[in-house]
């Protein structure tokens, strides 16, 4: 023969303890210690608040934080880095607008082109001349012709001055112009202006 064991639940009004048979679990009995008639219940078991269960639980919530804590973190990091990126494009924005390139030929205008100009010594002794070409672009002659070129030092800065003359352009023709360089310090000429009488 098979023994049922007791089964055991709280009374619906005074909470203390009762103990039934299994199979009359669900039904309405008389409480044996307030009297009140209560459902035979099985009892909740007892609460687990271990240790181990509450370390569980903190050591989920500081991940969390630390989580929670870190994706904000790379939030701001983001913002941040997109905020200096644009700083940046602007500022290069900004540089690129104030870098205007000079024109291909800054006396196409007048009717002149110019050649790059070189500084060139004498074999036969020390005196420099600063050399390059100018032609007249256009189908008229040009009378009084004069080159103003800037002499410049080893650090680019302007030191001098020299300058060349042509009574008579032809249409289209090339003259090749030889400044006279009395600056000894002068390394490079660049052509500052083109004028005709």
């Amino acid at each position: 023969m098979i023994k049922i064991k007791n089964l055991s639940g709280a009374c619906q009004h005074c909470g203390r303890a009762i103990e039934f048979r299994a199979e009359t679990a669900g039904m309405t009995a008389d409480c044996p210690h307030c009297g009140q008639p209560t459902e035979l219940l099985l009892a909740l078991p007892p609460d687990s608040n271990t240790p181990a269960r509450t370390k569980a639980i903190l050591f989920t919530i500081v991940a969390l934080v630390i989580l929670i804590g870190g994706l904000i973190g790379t939030v701001l990091a983001l913002k941040r880095a997109e905020r200096l990126s644009a700083r940046h494009r602007e500022s290069a924005a900004k540089a690129n607008a104030q870098i205007v390139p000079p024109p291909a030929n800054p006396f196409a205008p007048v009717g002149f082109s110019v050649s790059p100009v070189t500084l060139e010594q004498s074999q036969s002794s020390a005196i420099v001349h600063a050399v390059g070409k100018v032609r007249n672009l256009t189908n008229r002659q040009r009378f009084g012709v004069r080159v103003q070129l800037e002499l410049l030092d080893r650090n680019g800065r302007k030191i001098g001055e020299a300058k060349d003359y042509q009574a008579l352009l032809e249409p289209k023709a090339e003259w090749p112009f030889r400044a006279l360089v009395v600056e000894p310090k002068a390394v490079s000429a660049i052509i500052r202006g083109i004028t005709e009488d």
